[in-house]
């Protein structure tokens, strides 16, 4: 087993780099890493290409950088520890940015922000947050899943770590139907109540899993990896929910699909069939799951008087399917050199691809109320599942009899189911 410790860079160096074009003294032309099973990386990991092969667990010790000027490839398992030493109480973090290609085959998995449930439950500390994930590239192929670390469970009467941050950045493509290829953290359920406390611990935020719009053609910085990836800049709402008695868990993650590929081109036409071939569907948007709301921490005891209200459940995240990718553009009529005429009509433009399922994060169920009855916390809302948008039709051929063909049509909206209902914590019992 082989330890790769990186040298972590500079926000400055990394943000001054364009994706497609080469970096003079950062990355190597010629180096290619392919990590062994058992290897344990760090800090920045910089190469021409980097993989991870089929049936290999590699494991994330701290935050981490894999840039690659040309392709990655995530074929194996890549696993983010949880955080159980001193130090910072978050999860460490990964970025993946590439200058070519990115592929996701198998999985990566965030590690569990730093957890107080089983260590004393320390109070007045809170709970950390599990790991974020950052994903750039030009092209990106993702047919296995990225999830982002949950949330730990704060101390007595603190609030529990919000689930890690995913951030999708570049066109993709799925071929993997059914199910979402990526999942935002869950937020940490409340912990155990302060006595002394009015009302019941909050539970933690659900992480955020955000696109950004981005083409091949267009030339972007990448963005520089840092600790908690949900930057003020990219103008991310606050999810903290006020309440007048019993603090409430957390929202659940909002998640956005990414935009599918383009379709391939149609064939040409030829002297045995002249008319231009149509252009092929273009690839569904991806499919995406908002997280679950954390479930409401319980309310304090308050014997032999009525006992605190628990806390409300979390609102669960959006779900938001990607677009569909581009129909394929129709083919050329051909073109018969002896005639000097075309021989066949242009092809048609090929149909967008349907765009990705959206499913809702469940509601968190309302925290049961304190001894001796008090009353239950208040469910949370579930969260909203929206479908992709269709796919854009593909351009005619063209050239042929008759001038360019026609467009295709557009693709079909993917699906949109809201996340299921929570329920409202039950009475607190007896003293």
């Amino acid at each position: 087993m082989a330890t790769k410790q990186m040298v972590w860079t500079s926000v400055a160096l990394l943000s001054g780099i364009a994706i497609g074009g080469a970096a003079p003294g950062f990355l190597s032309e010629k180096e290619v890493v392919v990590l062994e099973d058992g290897d344990r990386v760090s800090g920045l990991l910089q190469a021409r290409r980097i993989v991870v092969p089929k049936d290999v667990s590699v494991v994330v010790d701290a935050d981490a950088v894999f840039a690659a000027q040309e392709r990655i490839e995530i074929l194996g398992s890549v696993r983010i520890r949880d955080r159980e030493d001193e130090g910072p109480l978050r999860a460490p973090e990964l970025s993946m940015i590439s200058g070519g290609s990115i592929r996701i085959e198998g999985t990566i998995t965030g590690g569990r922000g730093r957890d107080w449930s089983s260590d004393g439950w320390e109070k007045g500390l809170p709970g950390g947050d599990g790991s974020s994930i950052y994903i750039e590239a030009r092209g990106i192929v993702m047919n296995g899943r990225v999830e982002g670390g949950p949330g730990g469970v704060g101390g007595i009467g603190s609030r529990s770590g919000e689930g890690g941050d995913i951030i999708v950045r570049g066109p993709a493509v799925t071929m993997t139907r059914g199910q979402s290829q990526i999942v935002g953290g869950r937020g940490a359920d409340g912990g155990r109540p302060d006595p002394s406390a009015e009302t019941g611990a909050s539970g933690g935020n659900g992480g955020d899993a955000l696109v950004l719009e981005s083409t091949r053609e267009e030339t972007t910085p990448w963005r520089a990896p840092v600790p908690n990836l949900a930057l003020a800049g990219l103008g991310l709402q606050g999810k903290t929910k006020e309440a007048a008695e019993g603090e409430p868990g957390q929202a659940g993650p909002n998640k956005t699909g990414k935009q599918g590929d383009q379709g391939d081109p149609g064939a040409h036409g030829t002297s045995s069939s002249p008319g231009g071939g149509t252009g092929k569907p273009g690839k569904a948007g991806m499919d995406a799951t908002g997280g679950d709301g954390g479930h409401g921490g319980a309310g304090p005891d308050n014997c032999p008087h009525q006992g605190h209200k628990g806390g409300t459940g979390g609102i669960g995240g959006t779900g938001k399917g990607g677009k569909g990718g581009k129909g394929g553009k129709g083919g050329n009529g051909w073109y018969d050199p002896v005639k000097g005429q075309y021989a066949g009509p242009a092809g048609e433009g090929g149909t967008g691809g349907v765009g990705g399922h959206g499913i809702g994060g469940a509601a968190g169920n309302g925290g049961p109320g304190g001894k001796m009855g008090g009353t239950g916390g208040d469910k949370g809302t579930p969260g909203k599942g929206m479908g992709g948008e269709g796919g854009d039709g593909g351009d005619g051929g063209g050239s042929g009899v008759g001038g360019a063909g026609d467009p295709g049509g557009a693709g079909p909206p993917g699906p949109g189911d809201d996340g299921g209902e929570g329920s409202k914590g039950p009475t607190g019992g007896e003293c």
